[in-house]
């Protein structure tokens, strides 16, 4: 396995701020959007990623505005 510094340095800065990156496998962070959710109702946060190229492929259904 190759060391991914970037990755490390953002895992090690994340998790010291309360996030966790357990499931952050897929991508360099610099190369990704980052994202969190909050439930209100449970009281959870969690953090998603996307890769940026994927993100800016997803096309919005013509039902849905973008000023949601």
């Amino acid at each position: 396995m190759e060391f991914d510094y970037d990755k490390s340095v953002s895992n090690a800065h994340l998790e010291a701020a309360g996030w966790g990156m357990d499931a952050f496998n897929h991508s360099n962070p610099f190369e990704s959007h980052v994202i969190y959710v909050r439930d209100y109702r449970n009281d959870h946060i969690r953090l998603f990623t996307i890769k940026k190229a994927d993100f800016d492929t997803i096309k919005l259904p013509l039902h849905l505005t973008s000023d949601m």
